[in-house]
């Protein structure tokens, strides 16, 4: 008995990683993948994989699944893709998706589509609104518009967003407007910003405000600029141009020419070429011919032509890129 202490420290703890990876054969392929799990649950990472990889290989799809995983997030995406195949293959819905992904990505366009389609017909709500995006994408609007209706309903708001849009495209607003409000309630900020849109021409002015104001309160810049013109057109000049200045300090070009004309209407040019200098500097065509008027206004012609010249520049290179 007194020996039980030192007999208990020196027997192997059987549940050390040593002693279950020496013993391996005896457990199931199951075990194998839950232990892989706890491995990579406590950062052990190439336990982890060791453990993955011999219960993906005795079949265990949710293995070959989280392998995929792994070498994505550490950039061996070959072997990823590789493990994602065999996963989807085996029927895994979370590796058909991950897999359509890296293919889309990758550009190989028809192939992500199949694997897509796969994964939402297994019920995944993104998966659906996956291939609905791939498919608006390729002009293919009418399958978009069913898989965006499939996964609205079954609750992504991303695809109540898209929906919304393709309806009020097809003229169809009351629709369009339900749809943007249901994913607006559920805090999709694009959603908020396109019903504010739908409501402002209506014009249903009030609710738009509120829309817009909640969107340009989550930071959503086109909001902030939206809100600013509406609040203008109302005479609440102060508001609108403390939206237009958080726009454009959150990068909207709208926002910062909006400043650049109000500032140039109350005569201040140094306010104008405050707004407009960083957004010309950075390559702004627009910014480069209002601040090459400002210049011109000041009475510094040689610094307004520079500009204006280059923005013909910058107008030409951007028409040479968009050439076939």
């Amino acid at each position: 008995m007194l020996f039980d202490p030192l007999l208990q420290r020196l027997r192997p703890d059987p549940w050390s990683a040593q002693h279950l990876w020496a013993n391996a054969e005896d457990l199931s392929p199951e075990v194998w993948f839950r232990i892989g799990e706890h491995e990579y649950n406590n950062k052990a990472m190439n336990q982890a994989e060791a453990w993955w990889n011999l219960a993906a290989d005795a079949g265990v799809d949710g293995a070959m699944f989280y392998l995929g995983l792994m070498y994505r997030a550490s950039g061996r995406l070959d072997e990823a893709e590789d493990w994602y195949t065999r996963a989807a293959e085996a029927g895994e819905p979370s590796a058909m998706q991950n897999l359509a992904i890296m293919l889309e990505q990758s550009g190989r366009l028809d192939e992500a589509e199949g694997w897509w389609t796969r994964a939402a017909e297994n019920g995944i709500p993104s998966a659906m609104y996956g291939v609905g995006h791939l498919l608006d994408a390729a002009g293919r609007k009418q399958e978009a518009e069913k898989w965006y209706y499939s996964a609205a309903l079954a609750g992504d708001t991303s695809a109540m967003h898209n929906l919304a849009m393709r309806l009020e495209e097809s003229g169809r607003l009351d629709e369009a407007e339900g749809w943007w409000t249901r994913a607006a309630k559920a805090g999709h900020i694009s959603a908020m910003l396109g019903l504010g849109r739908l409501l402002s021409r209506a014009p249903r002015v009030e609710e738009a405000e509120v829309w817009w104001t909640r969107a340009a309160k989550a930071g959503e810049p086109t909001a902030m600029y939206a809100l600013g013109l509406l609040l203008n057109k109302q005479g609440r000049t102060v508001e609108a141009k403390d939206w237009w200045t958080r726009s454009a300090r959150a990068g909207n070009a709208d926002a910062v020419r909006q400043l650049t004309v109000t500032a140039l209407e109350e005569g201040q040019l140094a306010e104008a070429e405050g707004w407009c200098l960083p957004a010309a500097e950075s390559g702004q065509t627009d910014a480069m011919v209002l601040l090459g008027f400002v210049h011109h206004l000041a009475g510094r012609e040689e610094e307004a032509q520079d500009w204006w010249t280059r923005a013909v520049e910058m107008q030409s290179k951007e028409e040479e890129s968009g050439r076939p």
